[in-house]
């Protein structure tokens, strides 16, 4: 069973926010979620413009799915086939098209480069690096790195924004990890990811400002739930590389998401609280 991890989310903002542009300012795009199908995909998509609750579409759960959305959850389903629809149609109908989701689960580097070739985007979507595969006698690491340059390259000479995800590891802080504000020294050992990146932006969740030391240690202890401090509907983002705006590691935004959505941010200092 297919899950919508955070990335994926992020990145369908992202499609959503071009699918909002693309009436005015038409632009191609090429997307790659290595880890579902087009179809769901398109399922997730519709599903976060209608707020619904992308797992329990992708299980059926139509009543789960259905509540704080003011639609009843008989008509749920009917609702989502319509708005698929409607999102196919725009994105593909003929010469107008301008989406493609790439249906291959781990895709070699010279796959991507037939179909940069075909499609010609100028905007890449790509979940995620870890899932490229290597081509024959190439070890895992240099195929990562091989694609991460390439995707470089594409960038500069074919004037194609790449927008591609990445998962790293982070310093272990126990149950505060994933709630510790990211750095650029986490992509140390990453390589060509780094190198090859003109923005580099870090997603972390938000603790609300009373979360103090005391708090801390009852967490540790395994008294309360960390999850209990998250602020609700808030996700920040830290500026950690901006390749032709020096040193960008002061910028954080915090995002304001109704439902599955983004929308609207707010920069805040580096000193804020987390």
């Amino acid at each position: 069973l297919a899950r919508v991890c955070q990335l994926e989310k992020s990145l369908a903002n992202i499609l959503n926010a071009i699918y909002s542009e693309n009436r005015s300012t038409p632009r191609k795009v090429l997307c790659y979620w290595t880890e579902l199908s087009p179809e769901v995909m398109y399922q997730c998509w519709a599903a976060m413009r209608l707020n619904l609750e992308e797992d329990a579409v992708l299980m059926g759960d139509w009543e789960t799915a259905s509540q704080g959305t003011g639609i009843e959850a008989e008509w749920v389903r009917e609702t989502l086939e319509v708005e698929v629809g409607q999102l196919r149609q725009e994105a593909e109908d003929g010469c107008r098209g301008w989406v493609r989701f790439a249906d291959v689960v781990r895709p070699t580097w010279g796959q991507i480069e037939q179909d940069l070739e075909t499609h010609r985007p100028d905007i890449l979507l790509f979940d995620y690096l870890q899932r490229v595969r290597p081509e024959k006698g190439e070890d895992r690491f240099a195929a990562i790195a091989r694609t991460a340059m390439g995707f470089q390259t594409l960038a500069v000479k074919s004037a194609c924004a790449c927008v591609v995800a990445s998962q790293l590891k982070r310093k272990r802080d126990g149950v505060l990890d994933k709630y510790r504000s990211p750095h650029l020294e986490d992509m140390r050992g990453a390589g060509e990811i780094e190198e090859a990146a003109d923005v580099v932006l870090g997603l972390f969740r938000v603790l609300r400002a009373d979360f103090d030391r005391k708090a801390e240690e009852r967490v540790r202890a395994g008294e309360i739930a960390l999850s209990d401090y998250a602020v609700d509907n808030l996700m920040a983002l830290r500026v950690l590389k901006h390749r032709y705006r020096g040193p960008a590691a002061d910028r954080m935004l915090r995002l304001h998401v109704d439902g599955k959505r983004i929308l609207d941010w707010r920069i805040q200092s580096s000193t804020w609280r987390t």
